[in-house]
């Protein structure tokens, strides 16, 4: 049977050598199935758009508060570790990628329409469910839990094993 939709990715690189760290990126498109909605789509004309479930994974591992780039006048406050390294604590103009994730999914829930539907999972050693199939209006209490959450190890499978508990179950028979 033709699934509803058609998940496309591209990944930049094709493996991390074990032992380096290295930042990987993702390019995901999904795009409904003309073969399995086309009827649909053509009775709900072109102004008509199908509501989306998004479901966003971030990462707030302890390697998600450090700046997305060298700021020469940041000012240190404070000393500490983070995934069993020392770490300087400063105040920065300069955003920490956490914050830059924050602010995507910022821009992400203020795009939605009424009919449109977000879940929100956070993960560092642990997934950390924020909302589960939530309209724009209920996300933000998921967006304001970003900062008090996680700052542990990374474990990305466990993010996205929880991301099970956002999908709805799928009737077939």
């Amino acid at each position: 049977m033709a699934e509803e939709f058609v998940l496309d990715w591209k990944v930049d690189q094709p493996a991390i050598q074990a032992g380096h760290s290295e930042s990987l990126y993702t390019l995901v498109t999904i795009r409904p199935n003309i073969a399995k909605l086309g009827d649909l789509l053509e009775s709900a004309g072109d102004s008509a758009a199908l509501p989306a479930h998004l479901i966003v994974v971030v990462d707030v591992s302890g390697s998600m508060h450090e700046l997305i780039q060298a700021d020469p006048d940041a000012r240190v406050v404070g000393h500490g570790s983070s995934e069993g390294k020392d770490v300087a604590y400063v105040e920065s103009d300069v955003p920490s990628r956490l914050q830059v994730a924050e602010r995507v999914v910022q821009r992400l829930v203020s795009r939605l329409t009424p009919l449109d539907r977000m879940s929100i999972v956070a993960f560092d050693h642990q997934a950390y469910p924020l909302a589960r199939c939530a309209t724009a209006g209920e996300l933000q209490q998921a967006l304001r839990q970003f900062a008090d959450t996680g700052g542990g190890g990374t474990s990305m499978g466990r993010g996205f094993q929880a991301v099970l508990g956002c999908l709805p179950a799928r009737d077939d028979g």
